[in-house]
């Protein structure tokens, strides 16, 4: 299954990266404006993707912490974090499985508080972004329209979708009882994790402190594809670019090739296209965001000792299973 999995998602990376080749050959005028990008803007994007990661980290110590019970250290984690970026990027979830085993060897963290967090960050970290998008949409254009229907409603109804999913696992985890032995494992495990998913909104402190560091995030993110279009010798309205960091976040949990390669930028193109920027300069601006990050995650992955976790990769596998 795994293999077809992978088989699957190169056809589609393949397929895309055609796609956008053979888009700029027949649109090869688009591509001048990449020469429009100032160093000035080029060092400001990425001073902005590390303050990214430096917010994303302390984001996930505070989720960590709130589920474990265990102090980390913020500079321990973002250390992980780089280091776990740096892995991903080389061989896909090799990342989560070394942050996974690194903090339950050092800090005690439990796999299954390490899964809680993991899953109650993606969780929140969605649902505040598209509620936080549906108000500012509204707020400052409640007629926008995506595919003929208001786009304030779309995010509005994915928020609710989304929110309401663990209510719903939970639920049904609660009503179905499996008595076969592997299963039964499984469903007890995963019980426990959307048990503190929920019990985790009830801390209203907690809550304040998550909502804001995810206005921080939007708001960095929002500013960097407004730098890339305005280089690009484009104006973007604030709400269209709401969008498109909610575009690049929910890419973030569909994914159709590795990193979601080549699907994102056209994607961005196609938004691009909707709201009459052209599709040229969506597809680049992700293009761009995209090869800062990962120039500056191998840089730093490097800088960690990134290379030499790769080389003994096996050693983390294998403290998986033990």
């Amino acid at each position: 299954m795994k293999k077809v999995k992978k088989i699957v998602q190169i056809i589609f990376l393949i397929l895309s990266i055609i796609y956008i080749v053979n888009f700029f050959i027949h649109n090869t005028e688009s591509l001048r404006v990449i020469s429009r990008i100032k160093i000035t803007d080029l060092l400001i994007i990425s001073s902005l993707t590390i303050v990214y990661f430096l917010i994303f980290s302390y984001r996930f110590k505070v989720v960590i912490e709130k589920c474990s019970k265990i102090y980390t250290p913020f500079w321990d984690l973002f250390r992980i974090f780089i280091q776990a970026r740096f892995l991903n990027s080389m061989i896909p979830q090799l990342g989560n499985l070394f942050r996974g085993v690194v903090l339950k060897k050092k800090y005690k963290i439990s796999y299954t508080n390490y899964i809680s967090a993991f899953i109650s960050f993606a969780w929140m970290d969605t649902s505040i972004n598209l509620l936080i998008a549906s108000i500012i949409i509204f707020i400052l254009a409640n007629k926008l329209l995506i595919g003929g229907y208001h786009a304030s409603l779309l995010l509005l109804l994915a928020f609710l979708l989304i929110s309401a999913t663990p209510l719903l696992i939970h639920y049904l985890l609660r009503i179905i009882s499996i008595k076969y032995p592997p299963i039964s494992w499984m469903q007890t495990k995963l019980k426990q994790v959307t048990e503190i998913s929920l019990n985790n909104i009830k801390d209203l402190n907690y809550m304040i402190k998550i909502i804001t560091l995810g206005l921080l995030i939007l708001i960095r993110t929002v500013t960097v594809y407004y730098i890339l279009f305005n280089s690009f010798g484009v104006k973007p309205n604030i709400y269209s670019l709401v969008v498109f960091y909610v575009l690049f976040k929910v890419s973030g949990f569909i994914v159709i090739t590795p990193g979601n390669i080549g699907i994102q930028e056209i994607a961005f193109g196609f938004l691009s296209k909707t709201f009459g920027i052209g599709m040229a300069e969506g597809i680049l601006v992700s293009l761009t965001a995209r090869v800062i990050s990962t120039i500056i995650i191998i840089v730093g992955g490097i800088l960690f000792g990134g290379l030499n976790i790769l080389k003994h990769r096996k050693e983390y596998e294998k403290n998986l299973t033990d």
